[in-house]
């Protein structure tokens, strides 16, 4: 995410009225069990594991900083036959420079833990694929023009970095790990805070500066967040870009996956939009995992069973919409009807990335290239559409090039 809606938050809710985007809906759901796995090794954006000619993530117990920024030495190799040996950040050579000395210095502290379920570190590494490769394309459209997005030329940096979706996505990861499952609000606060101020150049939102700033030199988060925009709170999409691996979290239980992502939501955004743009992008990553394994559920029931969950909204007003789209429906047309984050609010981005990943829940590739040339915030509808369809299929499938790109995510170790 770019910038928070400050300049265009009052026209925007003057403008999105939901009453000229509703309709009836069936909800469509199975049931998957949620695995958790404990191995020997994280293998995510940045470092593949090659077994014969098959690409396979291997994930393990997880520790991750509560600013959620990190590295490892695997990120730019490429070919590699086998895995290497896992080792924390203070026993690496950092590959960046500028922040390799923090984040060693960080890793000496940091605790181990926990266990975390596959389909939340699938969902997870999904996220920061498509944020680190959304986020590329802001510099490339504006210099070059759109040549690039319709030829599907990589965007050419040697290194993919994500921004404050994923920052703030593994921070929420930590929080569920700690937890058992259950944000605790005023102890993510916190964390947001912290994550924010060891690394302000994540593209934090402007609203977010001023919030975050302010809860970290001590202010109450309520009265922070619920005073933003004259009292009504931010509706921006900085709640919803980070839910998904919440939702693979809760999978078993949408209830729950409710419940959680409208309190993690809360802790940033005050507005009911944008928590339940939170909500929605969940419980479209819920549907996902319990769909691991088996059929992948048709855009228009996928879409009706996350809108029947959520509170009449806006948000819930377009994905109604999105799920009666025609199937033959361009990704412009999408763009245009649904909004694809111009305004940076929840109404205007959850729509379109969901009706994205919909389209493509067995393929993350196609799901991210099919998200970003609807432009708008590019980051976040593709870091939510990256969550959603990873929880389903996960990340190896990704093209090496991509693996070798991407700015990696904090290392798994074991005790």
């Amino acid at each position: 995410m770019r910038v928070e809606p400050d300049d265009c938050q009052a026209v925007a809710m003057a403008s999105d009225g939901a009453s000229d985007r509703r309709r009836l809906d069936t909800a469509v759901a199975t049931q998957n069990e949620q695995r958790v796995v404990v191995a020997s090794a994280q293998r995510g954006p940045g470092c593949i594991q090659r077994a014969d000619q098959h690409i396979e993530v291997a994930y393990a117990v997880l520790v991750l900083s509560g600013t959620g920024v990190g590295l490892h030495d695997g990120a730019s190799r490429r070919g590699e036959q086998r895995a290497q040996p896992v080792r924390t950040l203070g026993q690496q050579k950092p590959v960046h420079t500028d922040i390799g000395v923090r984040e060693r210095r960080r890793a000496a502290i940091l605790p181990p833990v926990i266990n975390v379920p596959t389909a939340v570190l699938d969902s997870l590494y999904g996220l920061a694929f498509g944020d680190a490769f959304g986020d590329r394309w802001f510099g490339i459209l504006r210099r070059d023009g759109p040549a690039g997005l319709e030829a599907r030329t990589l965007p050419p940096e040697p290194l993919w970095r994500w921004s404050d979706d994923t920052a703030q996505a593994l921070v929420l990861v930590r929080e569920l790990a700690e937890g058992g499952g259950v944000v605790d609000q005023d102890r993510l606060a916190q964390r947001f805070a912290a994550a924010y101020a060891d690394d302000t150049h994540r593209g934090y939102g402007a609203s977010m500066h001023d919030v975050l700033r302010r809860i970290g030199a001590g202010e109450p988060w309520q009265e922070v967040v619920a005073g933003q925009f004259g009292g009504q709170g931010s509706w921006g999409n900085g709640a919803a870009m980070r839910a998904a691996p919440l939702g693979a979290w809760h999978s078993a239980d949408l209830d729950a996956v409710a419940e959680q992502a409208a309190r993690q939501g809360a802790v940033s955004h005050h507005h009911p939009e944008a928590v339940t743009g939170a909500v929605a992008v969940a419980l479209a990553a819920a549907l996902a995992t319990r769909s691991r394994g088996g059929h992948a559920p048709a855009r228009p029931d996928f879409l009706q069973a996350v809108a029947e969950r959520l509170p009449d909204s806006d948000v819930r007003s377009g994905v109604r919409v999105a799920a009666r789209m025609p199937e033959h429906t361009s990704v412009r047309h999408a763009a245009e009807v649904l909004g694809s984050g111009y305004r940076m609010s929840g109404p205007d981005t959850v729509p379109y990335a969901l009706w994205c990943a919909a389209g493509h829940l067995d393929d993350l590739h196609e799901g991210l290239w099919l998200t970003v040339a609807g432009r708008g915030d590019i980051d976040t509808t593709c870091a939510i559409a990256g969550g959603v369809i990873a929880a389903r299929t996960g990340v190896a499938a990704l093209p090496p090039a991509w693996h070798a790109a991407c700015e990696p995510l904090p290392p798994i170790v074991t005790e």
